[in-house]
């Protein structure tokens, strides 16, 4: 009697037991639905925003190397991004076209400068001095923000 006792106890531990790592593990699967869900929500509602914009974006500009006018030619490479109104097909024509001279003008601007002066001027007036150069070169429109995905000054 003793041993059925003691059986029926074991047997009640068991039951327990799985049940609290069943309990548990659904806890955890329940948050973590949750947080991918709270991300695609997040996504669809980032997409949604980038749709409604009245803007796009041309990054086909790629890495572009250059380097400062300092005396041990400091390299800098970066990856520019233009921001600019989304339905002006001629502009983006125009940056397709003039994609090379484009390259050379944010090129030129860091060889005309050393590494000290670029350090000094800060990324926001880099930006905004490339950018002045760029829209003075365009005639079918202006690009509404300049963007670097990579800027690295390589000592």
């Amino acid at each position: 009697m003793n041993f059925s006792k003691l059986n029926s106890i074991l047997y009640i531990c068991i039951c327990s037991v799985i049940l609290i790592i069943i309990t548990v593990s659904l806890i955890f699967l329940g948050k973590d639905i949750y947080r991918r869900k709270t991300l695609i929500l997040q996504n669809q509602q980032q997409i949604e925003k980038n749709l409604e914009s009245k803007s796009t974006f041309y990054n086909d500009f790629g890495k572009i190397r250059t380097f400062t006018s300092d005396n041990s030619k400091i390299p800098v490479v970066f990856v520019p991004i233009f921001k600019y109104e989304k339905n002006n097909d001629p502009l983006f024509e125009e940056i397709c076209q003039k994609k090379t001279k484009l390259q050379n003008i944010m090129a030129s601007y860091f060889t005309n400068k050393t590494k000290k002066q670029l350090n000094s001027i800060g990324d926001e007036a880099i930006k905004n001095q490339i950018l002045l150069q760029i829209n003075e070169e365009l005639s079918m429109g202006k690009i509404e923000e300049l963007y670097f995905e990579e800027f690295l000054i390589l000592d």
